[in-house]
């Protein structure tokens, strides 16, 4: 340190700075949910792109990834490769009538969680009992429908 009050008050300043950023760095981390997240291989994918479209396994649809009427993945692609997520709590997601199916991403949750997650169209919508359910709801709006 040295004993002169501006190079003294800069070297307090320099100091003080590096200790912020290491402070702040050691926040974002400890407050990021998904640092310790591991992805899944997605060489199964890249092979299903290069062989194309395939038929779904149900309904004969041609698909690329997976169908978007039967919630399955295509032939091409293996379903023991496909990760399957355990949710804390099941999931009823409720689909708009004119929300167009193949570009819907509630079916992505379906595919991986399967035993967590069941889509409805409205009106079609299933019926709750509050005794035997805690009931929540989410509402997602978009102005184009």
């Amino acid at each position: 340190m040295s004993l002169n009050p501006s190079v003294f008050l800069q070297e307090i300043e320099e100091n003080n700075s590096k200790f912020v950023k290491a402070n702040q760095t050691t926040s974002i981390a400890s407050e990021d949910p998904l640092q310790n997240l591991c992805l899944a291989s997605q060489e199964v994918l890249q092979k299903a792109q290069q062989s194309g479209r395939s038929k779904c396994l149900k309904c004969g649809g041609s698909r690329m990834f997976y169908c978007y009427t039967c919630y399955v993945p295509v032939e091409n692609v293996p379903i023991e490769q496909i990760p399957l997520v355990k949710l804390p709590l099941k999931i009823d997601i409720i689909k708009h009538p004119n929300e167009t199916d193949g570009k819907s991403t509630a079916i992505h949750a379906k595919l991986l969680a399967p035993e967590f997650v069941n889509i409805y169209t409205y009106p079609c919508i299933p019926e709750y009992d509050e005794k035997d359910h805690e009931v929540g709801s989410l509402f997602f709006y978009n102005s184009s429908y």
